[in-house]
């Protein structure tokens, strides 16, 4: 087995060459790291820049060596961008993901901010493109999935195609950095927020989905028992669409109703 390099996105991703994490950082290690068979990428980030994720998840996805993504904590924005350019990707059991669509701060007359707007259209639709070809999803779903602001755990992320094994839990806070936990402060009292609604809820919609039908009738079951039998994970999709037609999409349209309800 040849040599196998970590990196790791454990901060902001931005192009400051003071603090966080950029594109020149990623070119830079992988450079020192010279031919390795492996690269085992690392990540508990809150996203950041859009053009430097993006830069990020393109220097990984041409590097030869097979990439493995680990989410050990948050991957938040662009910090789930660079985490599709996994070949596998696993996740912490206690881990997060979150989606959303482009956001751009700027000044300048009429005909600067519709230049800004159109940006910001078309970014979304390569971020969107991004997602969609990683998890095999329609890119009208992802394009939703980003309108909604989706945050999804350990097991709707495997379920959506956005990670593929869940890993054992740890302890993403001890594992992040004094400069970006402060960063994280506002997406883990979001996160707390959300957990306190569900802890005082019956059952959250998707579970009430499971609940009412019968045992692997719904997407993430009929998914999960065809990859537990062996069955690659874009072959059973594509089954299970040929099956249920219609199903993935009542499913997303469930869950985005739910994941809006969450951030209200």
């Amino acid at each position: 087995m040849g040599r196998i390099v970590d990196i790791l996105i454990y901060d902001a991703i931005d192009s400051n060459r003071f603090e966080g994490i950029s594109a020149s950082d990623i070119a830079q290690e992988l450079k020192a790291a010279g031919s390795v068979s492996m690269i085992n990428v690392r990540i508990n980030s809150n996203g950041g820049s859009v053009f430097e994720s993006i830069a990020i998840h393109n220097l990984l996805s041409a590097n030869p060596a097979r990439k493995v993504v680990w989410v050990d904590g948050a991957c938040f924005s662009g910090a789930s961008i660079v985490a599709m350019c996994g070949e596998t990707i696993n996740m912490a059991a206690s881990a997060w993901m979150m989606i959303h669509e482009v956001s751009l701060g700027m000044n300048g007359g009429a005909e600067d901010l519709a230049r800004g707007a159109k940006l910001v259209e078309d970014l979304n639709l390569t971020t969107a493109e991004i997602y969609a070809d990683r998890t095999k999803q329609k890119l009208s779903s992802i394009v939703q999935m980003m309108k909604a602001e989706t945050w999804l755990d350990a097991e709707q992320a495997v379920a959506f195609g956005f990670a593929d094994h869940i890993t054992a839990k740890l302890n993403f806070a001890a594992s992040c950095p004094g400069s970006s936990l402060l960063g994280l402060v506002p997406a883990l009292r979001m996160a707390a927020h959300k957990q306190r609604q569900r802890d005082a809820r019956p059952a959250s919609p998707i579970r009430r989905i499971a609940a009412a039908a019968a045992a692997g009738d719904t997407w993430p079951e009929l998914v999960a028992a065809k990859v537990a039998a062996g069955v690659p994970r874009a072959k059973a999709v594509s089954q299970i669409e040929s099956e249920h037609p219609g199903l993935r999409e009542s499913y997303l349209r469930a869950f985005n109703l739910q994941q809006t309800g969450r951030l209200i």
